[in-house]
């Protein structure tokens, strides 16, 4: 009678073990789904970016920031008080700067580095230009820049206070536009694959602007959420609230439904179809989105 008495323990210890396998499983497959496009490769193994991000990461062990040229052929990162620039010649890197207080950075079209430090007593942050070999250049220290992006004539930068200001070669003002006020910490600025467009996703829309900081157009064609320019002309992905994606052409404010999907978010680099995602504070290769 003793044993008899056992056996519904023995079935019920049998039924919650198969139970926890089963959740166990379920959650395994879950962060599989959702984690495995972040954790797909290393910085050093990423087959676009590998050898250039070994070379930073030998050299600059600690980061806040990094860009790609648009060629992809050379990665800039940086920390608080550093910043290492690593090409085709790697596995050193070409050039080191001390600085302090480095916050943003971007490639223009020509390769150019654009470079925002701002010391802790200034009121605005200083736009250095740093070209081959060449000794840093500072353009501007007028600006309170936010970020930066590159483009077919410079840089365009974005200020806390919503200003865009585009920089041509020479550090001259092109152009200028104030966004509408709000908050801005979560402004996203891209540039087209061919720089002669920028776009600022901020507040369920887009702005759009050329080279110059004109702006084109100030839209909502959903509520956007994320934005990734595509290679081929000048046409984005938005991915909006919920399940909706759309093809939108900022030229002709002509929009498509696009394949709803999960998207990973990465930008792309340049005129190649080649996109990158942050990757241990360095750039890693993407799917298409």
């Amino acid at each position: 009678m003793a044993r008899a008495r056992r056996r519904p323990q023995v079935v019920l210890a049998s039924l919650l073990l198969t139970v926890a396998l089963a959740v166990a499983l379920g959650f395994i497959v879950y962060l599989s789904v959702t984690s495995l496009p972040y954790l797909a490769v290393s910085p050093s193994t990423d087959p676009a970016f590998g050898p250039l991000n070994a070379c930073v990461l030998g050299a600059l062990p600690e980061r806040t920031g990094w860009a790609s040229s648009r060629d992809a052929r050379t990665v800039a990162a940086w920390s608080s008080d550093a910043l290492v620039v690593c090409g085709p010649s790697q596995p050193t890197p070409e050039r080191t700067w001390r600085a302090a207080g480095i916050i943003a950075g971007a490639f223009d079209a020509h390769g150019a580095l654009w470079v925002a430090a701002q010391a802790s007593d200034a009121a605005g942050a200083t736009l250095w230009v740093l070209e081959g070999r060449a000794a840093p250049r500072p353009m501007t220290s007028a600006l309170a820049v936010q970020t930066l992006a590159g483009t077919s004539h410079g840089v365009v930068v974005l200020e806390a206070t919503g200003r865009l200001t585009a920089l041509d070669a020479t550090g001259a003002v092109a152009g200028a536009t104030e966004l509408p006020a709000g908050d801005l910490r979560a402004a996203n600025l891209l540039s087209s694959g061919d720089g002669e467009r920028v776009a600022v996703v901020v507040g369920g829309g887009v702005f759009v602007l050329d080279a110059s900081a004109r702006l084109l157009r100030a839209e909502a064609p959903c509520n956007v959420q994320s934005m990734w320019w595509l290679a081929q002309g000048h046409t984005a992905l938005l991915q909006c609230a919920g399940a909706l994606a759309l093809r939108y052409d900022v030229d002709t404010a002509l929009a498509e439904a696009a394949p709803a999907r999960a998207r990973v978010p990465s930008t792309l680099v340049g005129p190649a179809p080649l996109w990158a995602q942050p990757c241990d504070v360095l750039p890693c290769s993407a799917e298409p989105p």
